[in-house]
């Protein structure tokens, strides 16, 4: 699992510098063996990224140098982009982010599983007007105190495929605003579809991935 650190967001575009990815780290705070950090070369947002609107929200991150890979550091796949992902298949999602006092604090890395929810239902569910509902979105079946949460985004969905490979399915997006502790706001949690993404990162990528 990795973690980024950047000084201020707005600098996104001039100040690469400003990053440092963490691999293979399970605390939030400090650096631990056997760690590594990656300082980044390149970083390529979709050309029609909207912050307002959340739009095309994915981008690939390029390092200085190659990882060494190890028992703490692994790839994951990429999906195809004809990938068959099922209604209850179970995905893991990852992440330091708030607990909001649910399942101790968020300096350690935590992971959940959740089933999946076909995207027809996910906007039902969201009561999100068809002119609003995206097609390059995956979503998690909602539960109670069982969420992604604030710090998460960015952050990985993960599949286990049948020869046991993990494939990044999707990237944090947004859930409810108490993060599924409130029982009367329980909706599913939303991700970005990286497979509906192939060929934006095969573009950015050169086919390298």
């Amino acid at each position: 699992m990795a973690r980024s650190n950047l000084d201020k967001p707005s600098t996104l575009r001039t100040k690469i510098e400003s990053f440092a990815i963490w691999f293979g780290t399970y605390f939030i705070s400090g650096v631990e063996f056997p760690s590594q950090i990656g300082l980044l070369d390149r970083f390529i947002t979709h050309p029609k990224y909207d912050f307002a609107s959340l739009k095309h929200d994915i981008a690939v991150a390029k390092l200085e140098e190659d990882l060494f890979i190890s028992t703490f550091v692994r790839p994951a796949c990429l999906p195809p982009k004809d990938i068959h992902l099922s209604a209850k298949d179970t995905v893991w999602v990852t992440g330091w982010g708030v607990t909001l006092n649910v399942g101790g604090n968020g300096t350690k890395l935590k992971e959940l599983p959740l089933p999946l929810i076909s995207l027809d239902e996910c906007w039902k569910r969201w009561e999100t007007p068809k002119k609003y509902q995206k097609k390059d979105r995956i979503c998690t079946e909602e539960a109670y105190l069982q969420d992604a949460c604030w710090g998460d985004s960015g952050g990985p969905l993960v599949h286990e495929t049948a020869t046991n490979w993990w494939t990044i399915v999707g990237v944090a997006i947004a859930g409810t605003k108490m993060c599924s502790t409130d029982t009367n706001d329980l909706r599913p949690g939303i991700y970005t579809n990286v497979a509906y993404y192939r060929d934006f990162i095969d573009h950015a990528t050169k086919g390298a991935c």
